[in-house]
């Protein structure tokens, strides 16, 4: 066997060239290495009433999670809330226009929208 064969298994490091994609020259995934800025998310476990139907019907939830553009919700009643409506607290600090997003079980999210 000559010096310069590799047993198996066993594997050479490459030197970086110019033409290498990144995610060669380390051993980080390509993903750790785009940093991805998301809106910061608040728990939350606030009493809102979320209303519809032109201010003629509404429900109660909890507020679970805020962030500046949406927020998840929990209502047992998610099945009857429509697309659209509007989500205060109990104590008017805050008031918003809701998109759904998404619905899983008593769970919502919604996008507010202006």
């Amino acid at each position: 066997m000559s010096g310069n064969k590799l047993g198996f298994g066993q594997r050479t490091i490459k030197k970086p060239t110019p033409n290498m994609p990144v995610s060669r020259l380390s051993s980080t995934p390509k993903c750790y290495l785009q940093r991805r800025l998301e809106p910061m998310r608040m728990t939350q476990f606030k009493p809102v009433r979320l209303i519809y139907n032109n201010g003629y019907s509404s429900l109660d939830a909890i507020l679970r999670n805020l962030s500046e553009n949406g927020a998840r919700i929990e209502t047992p009643d998610a099945v009857h809330l429509p697309g659209k409506f509007i989500m205060k607290t109990t104590d008017g600090r805050l008031e918003k226009t809701c998109t759904r997003v998404w619905r899983d079980q008593n769970f919502i999210g919604v996008k507010f929208t202006p």
